[in-house]
């Protein structure tokens, strides 16, 4: 492959003058318009802008002899063709060079289709490249060759003006090169990366997911995948989505931000469910893989006698959650039951289907079930997942500890052994209150972890009890009582909160409140602890008239109001404190861990404990 594409290509080269005058002009075109820097160059000073000056002329001088003389190196010291005898030649057994050149050459000299060369690019990026959020690279290093009999004088220059040829040809955005002693990098217009990952995604997603199923996720590799993956999805955000129905069945049509079709497919019923299918051109079908792995669904693309044919069940089609996608398949549902196709219990079926999804959610990138357990006495909520392997077990815990998850506090586990399916607990409310602190840090798939979970429960009815279960944690630290006034008119008491605060005292949460009265300042205190016998969470705390009414004020149980002595404060009043700023997170944090050993004790299940007591 690598002997061919660098001799057919520079047979094509050499063979068309035209061609290679038209690649200069745009190549020194695009080199003009590209920003150069060199490391330690200062651009402000005649020196530095010298040695860039210095760097573009070696790049520029690497582009015209190659297409002009089709040579390399420094004063085109290497011959691709027409060379004469002894003068160094760049042969097929120079493959260090070749494997890295031919390829290039290759797709300079042919007219290659545009997703080929994106998918090219975006391999390129993946091995031997950066991605991050606001930027995208190549990094490309000085040839290593072992070999000191089969060197050549070829350095990165040359990888950079091939480069840019090839970029020049196939209007490819590069908006930068960065050249230091060994190394340049190429940086790419993100918005051209991000129209090239999305391109290539198709072929890029599944070796994303077989790198997550295999708990890659220290891998370079995997973190560029993620970071790709982004790029792919900010793409298909903007992508709009229209249908158009047709008899039994609706078409779902992809388009860009021009309103041009990218892809479409076609969605029917087969008399049992809803099915969806595309057969078609190769171009068209890995697009449409690549959009529709981005939006959520599992697709692969298969050859049939010549046309490309991708195929989804139904788990597929609701697993996809963008509005325009599911209200296309509703209005199919709705014709097919105006048509008598399918009667009312099946379109009620089908709806709740659309509706709820599938009951998974993805927490930091585990694949968990969602569901609610009932009984005559008891409702709870279960999030697990079941790994088949030690494997993927070990996988899950990595990921889990790494997003900050602590097992005994946010999630319990047990290994699979002889056979048997282990499991990962997300213990209830504790790993719920996890995801809310996480979003409220700006954890984008903490976020997308509990939009899913509030689909689910509201299509499955149980939002109340999800709701139930957070609203803790969505209400921390959402009011500052510093600065707030009470005061009790009848007994002449006014009094300004000036702070709140929790100490933690072993294995006790002390809670600390200053405030002011009549021009003094005083303080009180009270400790959260866990009572041995029962396992309640209980504060004691001896009231005055003036710590009566600063303590209603802070946990809003006006009951406390006319209490005087000692008062014992329940799990409901410390929740009611966690809504304070600067005790909040802190209170339920200590909340979460008692309890992890209050039923590490017990031997209990935290999802069935939580779910009998109603909490």
């Amino acid at each position: 492959m690598i002997r061919r594409d660098l001799e057919d290509g520079l047979k094509a080269l050499l063979g068309d003058a035209k061609l290679r005058e038209e690649l200069k002009e745009k190549a020194l075109r695009l080199l003009g318009e590209i920003e150069i820097s060199v490391h330690d160059a200062d651009k402000e000073t005649e020196e530095g802008r010298q040695r860039v000056e210095e760097a573009r002329r070696k790049i520029e001088e690497r582009i015209v002899k190659f297409l002009t003389e089709l040579r390399l190196g420094e004063n085109g010291s290497v011959c691709l063709a027409n060379c004469q005898f002894g003068e160094p030649t760049l042969t097929p057994k120079h493959e260090p060079y070749t494997r890295v050149i031919a390829p290039l050459i290759h797709y300079i000299a042919s007219e290659a289709p545009e997703e080929e060369i994106a998918k090219f690019l975006a391999y390129a990026v993946l091995f031997d490249g950066s991605v991050r959020r606001d930027r995208v690279t190549l990094a490309l290093g000085n040839f290593r060759v072992d070999d000191a009999s089969k060197r050549l004088p070829l350095d990165i220059y040359d990888k950079v003006a091939l480069y840019i040829i090839l970029a020049a040809k196939y209007s490819v955005g590069i908006k930068g090169v960065y050249v230091r002693k060994g190394e340049a990098r190429i940086y790419f217009n993100t918005e051209h990366a991000t129209k090239m990952f999305a391109t290539a995604w198709g072929n890029l997603c599944a070796l994303w997911r077989f790198s997550r199923e295999s708990g890659l996720y220290a891998d370079h590799v995997f973190k560029k995948l993620e970071g790709i993956r982004k790029y792919v999805e900010s793409y298909v955000d903007k992508v709009r989505i229209e249908h158009i129905l047709r008899g039994d069945k609706v078409t779902v049509v992809f388009k860009d931000e021009r309103g041009d079709e990218i892809a479409h497919i076609n969605i029917r019923w087969d008399g049992e469910s809803l099915h969806a299918n595309f057969e078609g051109m190769r171009k068209r079908a890995e697009q449409l893989v690549s959009i529709l792995s981005a939006m959520g669904a599992k697709v692969k693309v298969k050859e049939y006698s010549g046309k490309w044919r991708i195929e989804l069940t139904t788990d597929s089609i609701t697993a996809i959650r963008r509005k325009e996608w599911l209200d296309a398949v509703r209005t199919l549902i709705e014709e097919l039951h105006n048509k008598d196709i399918i009667n009312k219990r099946q379109r009620e079926r089908l709806l709740n289907e659309i509706s709820a999804g599938p009951n998974v959610v993805e927490i930091a990138g585990v694949e968990l079930s969602v569901m609610e357990i009932r009984t005559e006495k008891r409702r709870g909520l279960i999030i697990i997942y079941h790994p088949r392997s030690a494997n993927t077990f070990d996988t899950a815990m990595k990921t889990l500890r790494r997003a900050g998850f602590v097992e005994g506090v946010h999630f319990t586990a047990k290994r699979p052994q002889g056979g048997k399916y282990g499991h990962v607990y997300i213990k209830i409310p504790a790993g719920l209150w996890k995801l809310e602190e996480l979003k409220r840090q700006g954890v984008e798939w903490a976020k997308r972890a509990l939009k899913r979970l509030e689909e689910i429960a509201k299509a499955r009815g149980f939002y109340d009890l999800l709701e139930g279960y957070l609203k803790p944690a969505r209400e921390a630290e959402t009011v500052d009582p510093r600065g707030l006034v009470v005061e009790d008119a009848e007994k002449g008491i006014r009094a300004v909160i000036r702070d709140v605060k929790v100490v933690r005292e072993g294995n006790r949460s002390m809670v600390v409140v200053e405030y002011e009265t009549s021009g003094e300042v005083k303080s009180f205190k009270f400790a959260w602890n866990v009572v041995t016998t029962s396992g309640a969470v209980i504060a004691s705390i001896r009231l005055n008239e003036e710590k009566a009414i600063v303590l209603v004020a802070l946990t809003g149980d006006e009951t406390i109001k006319k209490k005087r002595g000692s008062v014992q404060l329940s799990a409901k009043h410390l929740f009611a404190l966690a809504r304070l700023r600067g005790i909040g997170w802190e209170l339920l944090r200590w909340y979460t861990e008692v309890m992890s050993e209050k039923w590490r004790d017990n031997g209990k299940n935290p999802s069935n404990h939580l779910a009998s007591k109603g909490e």
